[in-house]
This record gives C-alpha cells, structure tokens and sequence, in this order.
C-alpha cells in the first residue's frame, strides 16, 4: 500500500514521465496501463491544473462601450492564456455583444503548447459575445492566432499594422450586429 500512495503522491507533484514510470510497482500493470496512465496524468495536469506552471505573460484590460481594449506584452504560456481569458471574461460579464482589440508590444509571444488553449479561448470568447478580433500587427506571434475559421472559431480575427483600420473594422462589427438585432 505504500507503494501506491508514493506512486500517486508522485502523480500529483511531478511531470517526469521518467520519474513516474520508474516509480510505478512493477509488475502491476503493463505498458499499455503505463501509456494510458501518462497520458491521463498529462491530460490532468495541462487541462485541469494548468495553474500549477508559473504565469507568464504581463496584459492590462480596459472596456470602452463594447470595445475591449487588450494591451500586453512579453511571452504567455498556458497559464497566462488562461488568467487573460478569464479576466476578459469577466469584464464583459454585463455585455451581449463586443469586441475585442489586442495591441501587442513587439516582446508579446506565445509558448507552442499554449496555442491550443489561445484558440479555445477565442471560442469562449465568441461564446460569450465576443464578435470579432482586431489585433494589431506589432509582434512575429500575433500570426499565432489567424486560425482557420471550419471548426468551432467563427469570429473574424483581422491582423493589421493599421490600428485605425482595425478599430473601423470593429466599429463596423459591432453596427452591422446592432442592425441584426
């Protein structure tokens, strides 16, 4: 039993697939059960509590109206990409319809692994209202975030260097939303 309790401790506090399968009692279960325990382990770990990993990332929000107004800079891993979604989530807690206008400093990036969770945030954003992104083209990362629009993402995102363009074209969004009505 002790060994159990040592193995899930371990599950909890480390990501060293080394560590843990060297941890596992042999003989308990096969490579299969290895593979699928890792793999759930990681699952847990990156989707669950992904607050386990440092923020990295530095943003201020402001709302003008329907306008969300994103400023931020330097590299955001998972852990950033989710405190920054869940802020803008939580400003626009009383708003339908807005949108959303990021101005990235020229250090703003994105760690790979956190691209998957920068796209879901976009959809919760979409899910909450948000009708179209402008961000300005300031920083190589913000490419990052032109997804394919044939899967859950439907919003517009435009990319421009030309932040009056942007803010027209979100201008734009939001009355062309307000004439749907």
């Amino acid at each position: 039993m002790a060994h159990i309790h040592d193995f899930f401790s371990l599950l909890i506090s480390t990501q060293d697939d080394n560590a843990i399968s060297s941890a596992m009692p042999q003989g308990c279960c096969g490579n299969f059960y290895r593979h699928a325990i890792l793999t759930a382990l990681s699952s847990y770990y990156y989707e669950v509590s992904p607050m386990h990993e440092p923020l990295h990332g530095e943003y201020s929000l402001s709302l003008q109206g329907q306008l969300v107004i994103c400023d931020y800079s330097e590299g955001f891993n998972r852990t950033g990409v989710i405190a920054l979604r869940d802020n803008i989530l939580e400003l626009v807690k009383p708003l339908k319809k807005w949108v959303l206008f990021q101005r990235p400093q020229p250090s703003a990036g994105v760690t790979q692994d956190a691209i998957g969770d920068m796209y879901q945030a976009y959809v919760r954003l979409q899910h909450a209202g948000c009708l179209a992104v402008g961000i300005v083209d300031n920083s190589i990362f913000v490419h990052a975030g032109n997804f394919p629009k044939n899967g859950e993402l439907q919003i517009p995102i435009q990319i421009n260097k030309d932040e009056a363009q942007l803010l027209a074209f979100l201008s734009t969004t939001l009355k062309m939303a307000s004439w749907q009505r």
